[in-house]
């Protein structure tokens, strides 16, 4: 089964709260998004890898992409959208041909091969499939700083990339989005709200999404340890 990945990386990172767009903070001396394409490069079964930057940085994109990995033969970049849900929308559409496809962050760079692994098996399995890790901290439903009641936590999780789709599936769920108007904050929500069932498999807890400055300097730690 030939599968593909769909790495949005078009966002403008508001919250991260640099000139510097997140994707392209360096971390040992490369850009971000390197570290997040680096274990998706091992997976046989991806024969597309399809890195969705902003317009108007394809050409540097593609230069880093020449000088890093040696103009790696399965990445293409394509111009993202004004959302995510356009980016990824991009992204599918120009999936030459696969059965299965995942759709990752290009800023969780702490992603191992091992979860994408389990990703593509539970894909093939279930034909979707969403890693998420349990709730430590007490959930509590909150309105105008009051907490109206606290919620049960082991009904929850929080979910993470990469996310795994039938390619079909995924992509007949994006063209009924589109027509609708509708967004969603991921995937499988947008799935989900379709009527499909997502099934989830145990995350990773270093899998991190970088939003803040802060982040960064957690993934620096953590990079270093794994040294």
């Amino acid at each position: 089964m030939n599968g593909a990945v769909i790495i949005p990386c078009a966002g403008s990172g508001k919250r991260f709260g640099n000139t510097t767009k997140k994707q392209y903070v360096h971390i040992d001396q490369h850009p971000l998004f390197y570290y997040t394409l680096l274990p998706f490069l091992s997976i046989v079964e991806l024969h597309e890898i399809i890195l969705v930057v902003p317009e108007e940085d394809i050409s540097c994109v593609r230069e880093s992409i020449q000088k890093l990995l040696n103009n790696e033969k399965r990445i293409r970049i394509i111009a993202g959208g004004k959302e995510r849900q356009d980016s990824v929308f991009n992204g599918l559409s120009a999936i030459q041909n696969a059965s299965f496809v995942l759709v990752h962050d290009g800023v969780r760079p702490m992603v191992t091969k091992k979860l994408i692994q389990e990703c593509i098996d539970a894909t093939k399995k279930y034909g979707t499939c969403v890693p998420g890790i349990p709730l430590k901290d007490t959930l509590k439903e909150v309105t105008d700083t009051i907490v109206i009641k606290t919620v049960d936590r082991r009904r929850y999780i929080l979910t993470q990339t990469p996310q795994g789709f039938s390619y079909s599936l995924l992509m007949n769920c994006y063209k009924n989005a589109q027509e609708s108007k509708k967004l969603f904050t991921d995937d499988a929500s947008l799935v989900e709200s379709f009527g499909h069932k997502v099934y989830v498999i145990p995350g990773d807890e270093m899998n991190i999404k970088i939003t803040t400055q802060s982040d960064i300097k957690l993934i620096e730690y953590l990079r270093s340890q794994c040294v």
